[in-house]
């Protein structure tokens, strides 16, 4: 699923040059790893886009694309400062955004990941963004990102370069992408001038725009939203039915094992009176502290780790998008919405989990995550197509 534009425009780009593409593609830490915690290692994370193209040589036979679509760009020198937490970081670490270029068992579970999909083991690791600040080379030679990426080159792909690319090689021929036939109707209409236009204006002070782009670095959404966060068909996030199709098909394949396996895991964590424990801060041997993380029960665990088997944890849309835009709205009853929703909520929570320790033992003790999951389940048991 091509989650935003500049996914979308990162695809073309790279079939253009004969890349075959896929998006999305899952990794996580590998289980035997010393230090995996399953409550925090369980739910994969993904890189946006890998591209193979059979007929050029190693390593750039293997492109791996991370999409950054922020209006305001990227801020290379301090994103880096933020990494290496030589500056204050937003509410979402750096690191969390950047696992696999910073936290060696992530890294090692993504190279695994790549070469399992490829069967190679060098590649290029390629980061797309709106607008490239700043000098880069602290990229390209920082040891932490040398040694999680295992020797592998570090490239940047500013959309400027990419859309540049994709006009000079569409052709008259209909394009297969709606990117494509884009690009092809700007040149049609001579509407390609590659003179540099205004950057846009800042968010009005004190909007959630502003307070959105303070939080995470920049990144603002890419679709707008009414005032009360909902589309016009009533769905939380003002999403399409063609969306909604495409959640539910992906639980639909689901196995009954899988099902009932995920009913007794939320049976056993419904019926516990607590699901969390809170580890302690801890100092490392090299003088670092480790920070005080949460302990999950098994059965939340193993909650988490069915749902994302029967396919509720998904990547079929811009989920920090929705959970703002359905904050925003006030919330709503999850035992009474689109059973879309229900899947748009528990992906939310459950990713939301790598990037603010205890979002799932708030979801669980204001009610939303129980909501969510007896709203699954009733169209398993009720709605689900045989």
């Amino acid at each position: 699923m091509k989650e935003d534009v500049l996914e979308q425009i990162v695809d073309d780009y790279l079939q253009l040059q004969g890349y075959f593409t896929i998006h999305n593609v899952r990794f996580k830490p590998a289980l035997d790893h010393p230090e995996y915690i399953s409550n925090k290692d369980s739910v994969p994370s993904d890189v946006d886009v890998v591209g193979f193209n059979p007929k050029l040589p190693p390593p750039r036979r293997v492109l791996v694309v991370s999409c950054k679509s922020w209006q305001t760009g990227f801020d290379a020198p301090r994103i880096l400062a933020q990494l290496r937490e030589e500056v204050p970081n937003p509410a979402h670490p750096q690191r969390l955004r950047f696992r696999e270029l910073w936290i060696e068992k992530w890294a090692l579970g993504f190279r695994d990941r790549i070469e399992a999909l490829t069967g190679e083991t060098s590649f290029i690791y390629c980061i797309a963004v709106t607008r490239l600040r700043g000098d880069t080379s602290g990229w390209t030679s920082d040891p932490t990102i040398r040694r999680c990426l295992g020797g592998n080159a570090l490239e940047f792909l500013p959309l400027k370069r990419m859309w540049s690319s994709v006009l000079d090689q569409v052709t008259t021929t209909p394009a297969s992408s709606e990117i494509g036939r884009l690009a092809q109707l700007l040149k049609a209409a001579r509407l390609t001038d590659r003179k540099e236009v205004a950057p846009l204006a800042g968010p009005e002070p004190g909007s959630d725009a502003a307070l959105a782009e303070i939080a995470d670095t920049g990144e603002l959404p890419d679709t707008e939203a009414g005032t009360d966060g909902l589309g016009s068909n009533g769905v939380l996030g003002g999403s399409s039915s063609g969306e909604d199709d495409e959640l539910l098909a992906g639980v639909s394949v689901a196995t009954v094992n899988q099902w009932e396996h995920l009913w007794s895991a939320v049976d056993r964590l419904l019926a516990e009176e607590e699901w969390v424990e809170w580890a302690s801060p801890e100092p490392r041997p090299d003088g670092v502290i480790v920070m005080g993380w949460p302990k999950y029960s098994d059965a939340m665990t193993q909650t988490i780790e069915a749902l994302d088997g029967v396919g509720a944890v998904s990547s079929a849309f811009d989920w920090p998008e929705w959970h703002r835009r359905w904050v925003s709205a006030g919330t709503s009853d999850l035992r009474a919405c689109p059973p879309g929703d229900s899947i748009r909520y528990i992906t939310s929570v459950i990713r939301g989990e790598h990037f603010a320790d205890g979002a799932l033992a708030a979801a669980m003790r204001d009610g939303s995550l129980p909501a969510a999951l007896a709203r699954l389940r009733s169209w398993y048991d009720n709605e689900r197509l045989p």
